[in-house]
């Protein structure tokens, strides 16, 4: 997955301040009779790394106890300490002033299943297998401005500019309603146009399940499928259990058969990925930045990752099987969507046979309740869908309905006779 050759990358601009950053983190470590000498020094495009060598490999543990304190002392935005290959390394969040791209035009890529994502902090190339053994799915993790999306297009433009559509085909899935997919359109490795509507989804993930029957049955393995769902949070409020069921069974069953999946949210937390989803047959994850340590947890399957330390805007941590990797995810700009190739018309698939009810054997719930401390906050903050949405920990579609409800809340109490003044303002005068 990682390649050994990597390539530094100068920081004349920063020499004062990493000369500063060098004596300091002396000056702390002898404090803590901690004995290091830095190995090496090296600049990404958001992360400057010192690689440590430490004279007592026991001392690691008070290393990994003085992030803040690294931080504060150094000045800088967050410290993350991480071990590798017989080193320590400092990972150190670099000012704004001083961020720069990593352009797709610089990545090496291996073609056929292998998608390259990007460099880890001292600059080795992440390439990953989506048809390999242990990172055949994946699950996708960040809040807003964290570059989840675009990690997620960087898969499906990187997928369709390395093969024909006759050995790849991509199913692509947004819970948001699809227009930041919008570059996606027409083009030759899709099996159906671009998915919006939930119900659409819903249909399209039970034909997943209806695949994996068809292609055991007939021993077919191409060509590679794979599924890309964008904010699966938003499906759960709509489909519920069926869609939970689906992406288990797709994740469960669907390497051997050629069928892969990609399932992206904000909200890390187990229960708003339909409980198992989480925890097991998605054992590649990618994760920006996230809510808290908690949300690191189940984002990344792995204890002390940092990624609620992370910097957005495609800083990442890759796991796999439980070794985690910081990673720079390449910008991949409108330029490069633009010329990939289109087709006049994209073919539709027929998702009118695939009732979740009897395929999956499972009965689509209906909506969850809005429940009264919800209306509450709608009633209190006058925030918009976004917000409510955030701090309630829902989709959108459920923050919508909390929302709707608390209206109608005002509208009863009113026509009994009471005045209201809520901080909630009617959706005509609201910015969503």
């Amino acid at each position: 997955m990682f390649r050994k050759h990597r390539q530094k990358q100068p920081y004349n601009g920063l020499r004062p301040h990493v000369a500063a950053w060098e004596r300091e983190i002396q000056r702390l470590a002898g404090r803590n009779e901690i004995l290091c000498q830095v190995a090496d020094k090296v600049r990404g495009p958001q992360i400057f790394t010192f690689r440590l060598h430490l004279a007592d490999p026991g001392h690691l543990s008070k290393l990994l106890s003085m992030e803040e304190q690294l931080a504060l002392v150094l000045g800088v935005p967050s410290v993350r300490v991480a071990r590798h290959l017989g080193l320590v390394h400092l990972e150190i969040a670099l000012p704004g002033p001083f961020h720069r791209p990593l352009p797709v035009r610089a990545l090496n890529r291996k073609g056929g299943s292998w998608v390259t994502l990007g460099q880890t902090a001292v600059g080795t190339p992440v390439h990953i297998n989506l048809a390999g053994t242990r990172t055949c799915h994946a699950l996708v993790s960040g809040i807003t401005g964290s570059g989840k999306t675009i990690a997620e297009q960087l898969i499906a433009w990187t997928l369709a500019t390395d093969n024909e559509p006759n050995a790849v085909n991509l199913l692509l899935i947004d819970g948001k309603g699809g227009t930041a997919w919008w570059g996606f359109e027409r083009l030759p490795h899709l099996p159906h146009p671009v998915i919006g509507d939930p119900g659409e989804a819903i249909a399209a993930l039970t034909w997943c399940v209806a695949e994996l029957d068809r292609r055991k049955t007939n021993g077919q393995r191409r060509p590679a499928l794979f599924v890309v769902v964008d904010e699966v949070r938003e499906l759960l409020d709509a489909g519920g259990e069926p869609v939970a069921e689906a992406i288990r069974r797709v994740a469960a069953l669907g390497r051997d058969l050629g069928i892969h999946i990609v399932v992206a949210t904000q909200h890390a937390l187990v229960d708003n990925l339909g409980g198992s989803i989480a925890k097991a047959n998605l054992p590649l994850r990618l994760t920006g930045r996230v809510a808290d340590a908690t949300a690191a947890y189940v984002a990344t399957g792995v204890k002390n990752s940092g990624a609620e330390m992370l910097q957005g805007n495609g800083d990442f941590i890759v796991t796999v099987a439980g070794a985690s990797h910081r990673l720079q995810v390449a910008m991949l700009t409108n330029r490069e969507i633009g010329r990939l190739p289109r087709v006049e018309a994209t073919p539709r698939l027929d998702f009118g046979n695939y009732d979740p009810a009897r395929v999956l054997d499972v009965v689509k719930p209906g909506p969850d309740p809005v429940e009264p401390d919800q209306v509450a906050v709608a009633l209190a903050s006058g925030k918009g869908i976004t917000w409510l949405a955030n701090e309630l920990g829902v989709g959108s579609s459920k923050a919508r309905r909390v929302r709707e409800f608390a209206q109608i809340v005002v509208e009863k109490l009113t026509e009994l006779g009471y005045t209201i003044i809520p901080a909630y303002h009617p959706p005509a005068a609201e910015a969503v």
